[in-house]
C-alpha cells in the first residue's frame, strides 16, 4: 500500500510531458479548432448563397399593391 501511494505521488509530481510541450499541443489544438470553424462558416455561407440563388423571389409591381 505504501509503495502504491508513493508511485501515485511520484506520478502526480513528475508530469508525463513538459509544460512547454503541453502548451504547444493546446495551442495547436486551438488553431485547428479555429480553422475548422472558419471552414464550416465559409461552407455554410456558400451553401446559403446557392440556396438563395435557387429560390425565385417575386417582387410585386407597385400597381399590384
Amino acid at each position: 500500500n505504501i509503495v502504491a501511494v508513493m508511485i501515485l505521488i511520484l506520478c502526480w509530481i513528475i508530469p508525463d510531458m513538459p509544460g512547454k510541450l503541453r502548451d504547444k499541443i493546446q495551442r495547436e489544438q486551438r488553431l485547428v479548432h479555429d480553422l475548422i470553424i472558419k471552414q464550416e462558416l465559409k461552407r455554410t455561407r456558400q451553401t446559403r448563397a446557392q440556396i438563395n440563388e435557387d429560390i425565385p423571389i417575386h417582387i410585386p409591381d407597385p400597381s399590384e399593391i
